[in-house]
């Protein structure tokens, strides 16, 4: 067997640096006057993001410790009927079945108890055959002491692991799944596994843990499939319900390990939170995923990468989180109730973390807002400065937002070292100064034709909110040093290099805390129908340079893609709804889109426009507008 990763020590150390150096570049990136040494400090940062963001799925798990393959399975066999368990190696203590012994075991018939492999090292394989365990404490199968266990589905084979106990509080290595592992889990076979547990996971290992056949109905109260070190799935067929996330990675220690990978299969997950949470990176290179999800349809703490497979998540909060996201192939179809797609913090911008609730707009009661606290109770922040209108620029402030500093207050403990996390959001924040950044034009003319108007209002120059005492640093922009338009460079990228995506979100439709950029694909943005989104909010612009793009929304914070663009592109503002047709001068369709519901501004970029030519927006027959490319 192997553990052995092809990602070499000084690769994982600079990987290491670069998180710090991204955690140093947070608080001391956006002050206005930095010395020299906190410039370099930060350039070095940019360096060392463009060192580790990947350019696909391989790319980035050859940054990761490599799954373990295992050893062929043994020729010493044991058949134990679970009615009346005997043979070489087989332990009965009252309701407990030990294997104690390395080699192959085929399991058959009903156990009310539980069976544990406790071989003291090596690999033990388990053929199930028509196997039904039921424990009344948490564990029906626990694998304790040894190095690797395979788990076969006899072929035609129906089998199930249940429990229904409830971990024991004081416990300090406690069982914590229907089938838990202590040592790397790997399932295969062309079974069946119906696993429940009705308090803990359903499957976990505190080791990795890999699925490449066989079919699963999963039931957990907690987390549907754990893997520590890694969750790999490479086929099968899986029907997760989840009370909390469906797939899960856990390892916070080693930058090489806390991942999930999907690259084949066909899962349905239905999760209260997550349906993907990893640690480092989640990645999804093959399969068909549709997921339900209470928060976040895919969530990574560093990387989410997506270029192949088909994801359809039907319901989610936030549709897709990372620090770095690179969506570059396969079919992507997101609908979520805030942001669709969002390169933010390394911790989750969850629906649970108190700014909104789940599944849900903002709840109007979090403490967290950057509008005085009250969060979003109307289209417009609740706590605006006098005269504000949505969509327009406010009174004072000038175009774009270079990153804030510290206000006063004590800097929040703690420099990340290892995951960057985001900015603190103020409890009450005030104006902050304006810088020169860049977030893409504002929104266009009310005769539909696309001038330059400016950027976003500003983030804080020298940085003046606070948060209950706390110094907030000003890199997001804005009021307060945060939340509205402006937002300096917080280290996040968004990348999009190909797939068909579309995204139906009510909150910002593309949304990175740092840089984004589009190179290619086919990316269609049905954005937020209320005023306080945008289907665009890059904080440095969305560069495109390839691919075809379509981003409609309310018009209440539009934004345009960011002036680095060399594709040609145009903007409109006419009111939208049911089939959009997008014609040339001549009359010819170029792209035909039937929205989900309305929208009040379009943003339109293709290879197929000319700069400085005009173009007709058209509802069916009528002719609602005209624009021309810049």
């Amino acid at each position: 067997m192997s553990t052995t990763s092809p990602k070499s020590i000084s690769s994982h150390a600079g990987r290491m640096v670069a998180r710090a150096l991204v955690g140093a570049t947070l608080f001391l990136g956006g002050c206005a006057a930095l010395p020299d040494v906190v410039t370099s400090m930060a350039e070095s940062a940019s360096a060392a993001l463009a060192a580790i963001m990947p350019t696909s799925v391989d790319d980035a798990m050859s940054r990761n410790l490599a799954p373990l393959k295992p050893d062929a399975m043994s020729a010493r066999t044991v058949l134990i009927d679970l009615a009346a368990p005997s043979g070489d190696g087989v332990l009965v203590k009252k309701d407990v079945i030990t294997l104690s012994k390395t080699g192959s075991y085929t399991l058959s018939g009903s156990w009310a108890g539980q069976v544990v492999v406790d071989p003291g090292g090596g690999q033990v394989d388990l053929i199930l055959d028509g196997a039904s365990v039921a424990s009344s404490v948490p564990g029906a199968l626990v694998v304790e002491d040894t190095d690797v266990v395979v788990v076969h589905l006899a072929e035609g084979s129906e089998n199930s692991l249940s429990d229904t106990g409830v971990a024991d509080e004081d416990d300090k290595n406690p069982v914590e799944a229907a089938l838990y592992s202590h040592a790397t889990l790997i399932l295969t076979g062309t079974g069946k596994l119906a696993v429940t547990s009705a308090d803990g996971d359903a499957i976990a290992s505190k080791d990795g843990l890999e699925i490449n056949s066989g079919t699963y109905v999963i039931t957990a109260g907690d987390d549907g499939i754990r893997g520590k070190d890694y969750l790999v799935i490479s086929g099968g067929i899986l029907d997760i319900q989840a009370g909390s996330k469906a797939l899960k990675s856990t390892n916070t220690s080693d930058a090489m390990a806390g991942y999930v990978w999907v690259s084949g299969g066909d899962i349905t997950a239905k999760a209260g939170d997550d349906c993907i949470h990893a640690k480092t990176d989640a990645l999804i290179s093959g399969g068909t995923l549709t997921f339900a999800c209470g928060d976040d349809g895919v969530h990574a703490d560093v990387v989410t990468a997506i270029d192949g497979g088909k994801l359809t998540i039907t319901s989610s909060y936030e549709g897709i989180e990372g620090f770095y996201i690179l969506l570059a192939g396969g079919i992507i179809d997101v609908t979520s109730s805030d942001d669709g797609v969002n390169a933010a913090g390394g911790t989750s911008s969850s629906a649970s973390s108190g700014d909104a609730a789940p599944g849900g707009i903002p709840d109007g009661t979090a403490t967290d807002q950057p509008w005085g606290g009250s969060g979003w109770s109307s289209e417009m922040p609740t706590d605006a400065p006098s005269g504000y209108v949505p969509g327009e620029m406010p009174s004072g402030f000038a175009p774009g937002g270079a990153p804030g500093g510290f206000g006063p207050g004590e800097v929040p403990s703690g420099v990340p070292t290892d995951v960057p996390t985001d900015v603190p959001s103020a409890a009450s924040g005030q104006p902050g100064g304006a810088g020169p950044g860049t977030h893409g034009n504002r929104g266009p003319s009310s005769d539909a034709t696309m001038p330059d108007m400016g950027t976003r209002p500003g983030g804080t120059a020298a940085g003046t909110g606070t948060d209950g005492g706390f110094a907030r640093p000003g890199g997001a922009g804005g009021f307060g040093g945060g939340g509205f338009g402006g937002e300096g460079n917080g280290g996040q990228i968004l990348l999009i290099t190909g797939g068909d995506i579309t995204i139906n979100a009510e909150g910002d439709g593309l949304d990175s805390n740092g840089s984004g950029s589009m190179t290619g694909g086919n990316v269609t943005v049905y954005g937020p129908t209320r005023s306080g989104d945008g289907a665009i909010d890059v904080n440095t612009g969305l560069v495109v340079t390839g691919g075809t793009l379509l981003a409609v929304d309310s018009g209440g914070m539009s934004t345009t893609p960011g002036t680095a663009s060399t594709q040609p592109w145009f903007s409109a503002r006419a009111s939208i709804s049911g089939t959009l047709t997008i014609s040339d001068s001549s009359g010819k369709a170029l792209a035909t889109y039937t929205l989900p519901k309305g929208a009040s501004n379009v943003v339109y970029s293709s290879p197929d426009l000319v700069g400085g030519q005009t173009y007709t927006l058209s509802l069916g027959a009528q002719q609602i507008g005209t624009a021309t490319a810049q």
